[in-house]
């Protein structure tokens, strides 16, 4: 019984010790494995058959556009009658988070793409605090001489306001929450929450971006949309990490009812970037959130693969062996200690060599632009959580991208922050009318019953299962024969990756161009 138990445990577990099992010369597969570990099955059916995965069709159904309201002609409508109460000519953002792409993600589009729609411009200031990311995206602060905006006396924000609002200088979050922030490995803490709040709200509440911004954004952590929250101003909330994240367990009942509060308030505006948060929220708390796409368009990058013999590796962190690694010596063989070390030593080689081609990893690389990330040749993806922004990003660029087969998802996609068990509880007041025959997103560490019972079902909830035009492998071999000379058209599959990004692009204008109409027109009632 123990040694079943270890070895289910190395099946479910966020090691990758046998992200490569397939690939071996074992006579069996990963799925033969599953099958004959299942702790659902009688000892006596447990026996060792020959490999047990279909064989692998590239043909998958097409990605179809989810439930969810496209855009609200009625909101909009009596946006347009409300303008002259919002100083008609421009629009103010204040945007806030601690991840940069959930923070930089709403700002693009209310800048670039919502406004369209609204038939007005908007401005945005952004807040982040994210030491990890800012410096490969940048515009994570705002830095500017104090300065406190007028508004021209005709009631209009023209030019000068414009240029006035860029230059408020930041509120202070990142020198607030930054010491505040304790990291574990699958979690995060906050420390003194409730401290926190109270201090960013009394200086936010002299500051004039309180006053100046019409619309007020947080992302992730979830709860620090406390911190915006009450101020009289639409809240628009872009979520990307667990409902619970950052919270102990004395204020999860107290969360629930506030978060609840905040969803249910039509002056509010709680989105989801990819179906899996969506619908585990909805498992949590009853509450379901549309789910609006994280785009990436402040890359300002397309695919352009000039590097044809290099290809891109994203990849959770290394336990038992570092994926790149392992497909450079299966690519160089004996030769392995003479490949190009980085990206810039394997561009320098003499064109039209005999290389093979060359794995970088994302954490090779740390540091490099999105314009350099998208001349590699294709990117291959390891997903280690439910969902990576660096995926859309990707994605959004055109770049054509490897993923694990749709079946191999469960090995992978449970090894991030929302497999940490401190965030599976459900709203104490939905435990009495929960529907007990749904199976729960909670797959933990070492939830051995529970991946056996609901990873396959959850796993099909990610984009990663449900994205058309992903290239899907199952061992390197396969993965191999597809990036060999002329196998595959990497153009074509670019070209089909553009017109699903202008499909889902002008969904999700809609979308955002609705939640800003909405949240004004409710905010101006509320108001009057």
């Amino acid at each position: 019984e123990h040694s079943l138990s270890l070895a289910r445990l190395m099946v479910i577990n966020k090691n990758n010790c046998l992200d490569f099992f397939d690939s071996s010369s074992w006579s069996i597969d990963l799925a033969t494995v599953v099958r004959n570990l299942d702790p659902r099955l009688p000892d006596s059916e447990v026996t060792l058959n020959s490999r047990g995965f279909v064989q692998y069709d590239p043909v998958i159904a097409e990605w179809q556009l989810g439930p969810g309201p496209a855009l609200d002609f009625a909101a909009l409508s009596s946006f347009q009658a409300l303008r002259p109460r919002h100083q008609q000519g421009s629009l103010g953002a204040y945007v806030t988070g601690t991840h940069v792409a959930l923070a930089r993600e709403p700002a693009e589009m209310l800048q670039h793409a919502a406004h369209i729609l609204l038939d007005t411009s908007m401005e945005v200031l952004v807040e982040v605090v994210d030491d990890q990311h800012c410096d490969l995206v940048g515009g994570c602060s705002n830095t500017a001489q104090q300065i406190v905006p007028r508004i021209s006396p005709s009631g209009k924000r023209g030019l000068e306001w414009r240029d006035q609002f860029r230059a408020l200088p930041p509120v202070g979050l990142r020198e607030l929450v930054l010491p505040r922030l304790r990291p574990r490995w699958t979690g995060l803490d906050i420390e003194d929450l409730l401290g926190l709040v109270r201090e960013f709200r009394t200086l936010f509440a002299g500051h004039p971006i309180r006053s100046e911004a019409d619309v007020y954004v947080c992302s992730s952590p979830v709860v620090l949309c406390r911190l915006l929250s009450g101020f009289g101003k639409p809240l628009l909330a872009y979520l990307g990490e667990p409902l619970l994240l950052g919270l102990d367990s004395d204020s999860r009942e107290g969360w629930f009812r506030e978060f609840e509060v905040m969803v249910k308030d039509p002056s509010n505006f709680f989105m989801c970037y990819n179906p899996f948060l969506s619908d585990m929220i909805e498992y949590q708390t009853g509450l379901s959130l549309p789910v609006v796409r994280l785009h990436g368009l402040y890359t300002r990058a397309v695919y352009a693969p000039r590097r044809s013999k290099q290809v891109l590796v994203v990849k959770g962190p290394n336990i038992c062996l570092d994926p790149p690694c392992l497909l450079n010596r299966f690519s160089w063989g004996e030769d392995y200690f003479q490949r190009p070390m980085t990206p810039q030593a394997a561009s320098e080689r003499p064109p039209n060599n005999d290389d093979p081609i060359t794995y970088f990893g994302m954490d090779e690389i740390a540091g490099m632009p999105y314009s350099e990330l998208a001349s590699f040749k294709a990117t291959i993806i390891y997903p280690y959580d439910v969902a990576l922004a660096i995926f859309y990003e990707l994605y959004s660029m055109q770049m054509p991208l490897f993923l694990p087969r749709i079946e191999l998802l469960p090995f992978y996609v449970f090894r991030g922050l929302h497999a940490d068990s401190h965030y599976h509880y459900i709203d104490p007041l939905r435990q009495e009318w929960h529907n007990k025959s749904l199976l729960a997103p909670f797959i933990p560490s070492f939830g051995i019953e529970q991946w056996w019972t609901s990873a396959s079902v959850w796993s099909a909830h990610t984009d990663f299962a449900r994205f058309p035009h992903l290239l899907r492998f199952g061992s390197v071999s396969e993965l191999f024969s597809q990036l060999r000379p002329g196998a595959t058209d990497f153009s074509a599959v670019s070209a089909a990756m553009k017109r699903f990004n202008d499909e889902t692009f002008l969904r999700s204008t809609a979308q955002w161009a609705s939640a800003v109409a909405s949240t004004l027109h409710y905010s101006s009632l509320s108001q009057s």
